[in-house]
């Protein structure tokens, strides 16, 4: 009898690693749900305030109601990068589909994405799509009517 609850006590133990396993996989399931949630909110509150140049870190902070800390940690984490960075990503993200979608000038579509100062904007453009504004929408567009060609041309051989 004895024997068979030592046999019982070890296969009962030798699962334990699997249910930890099992734990921690859920654990991590549930975190990049809330990570994904956190992110979202962050957009959110981004593109709603894209034009204002005053949007600052205190702003998200209050919205979220995190310490600074917290956020800043969280951000991190999930983007790779500090929340200034990533503001100034998505301010970019926005310009890149205004130079591609509308004809305003360059300094327009600064301020529209936040910026005061259009060769700020311009610097900070370059600095991350290693081109120029007014390059990256010449691009844009020249891009666009190879595209409308080659769908012109399928079109024609049908």
């Amino acid at each position: 009898m004895k024997l068979f609850i030592e046999l019982i006590a070890v296969f009962i133990l030798s699962l334990f690693p699997y249910r930890i396993l099992f734990f921690k996989e859920k654990k991590q399931e549930f975190s990049s749900i809330l990570e994904d949630e956190f992110i979202k909110d962050i957009d959110q509150l981004i593109s709603e305030n894209i034009a204002d140049t005053d949007f600052q870190v205190i702003d998200i902070e209050r919205s979220l109601g995190l310490s600074r800390p917290v956020l800043l940690q969280k951000i991190k984490q999930a983007k790779g990068t500090t929340l200034v960075n990533y503001i100034k990503y998505k301010r970019i993200e926005k310009a890149k589909l205004l130079l591609a979608t509308t004809t305003d000038n360059i300094s327009e579509v600064a301020y529209k994405v936040g910026y005061v100062d259009p060769k700020y904007f311009s610097k900070t453009f370059k600095k991350q799509e290693k081109k120029s504004p007014s390059q990256y929408r010449k691009s844009y567009y020249k891009n666009e009517e190879i595209q409308n060609d080659k769908d012109f041309d399928f079109y024609l051989k049908k």
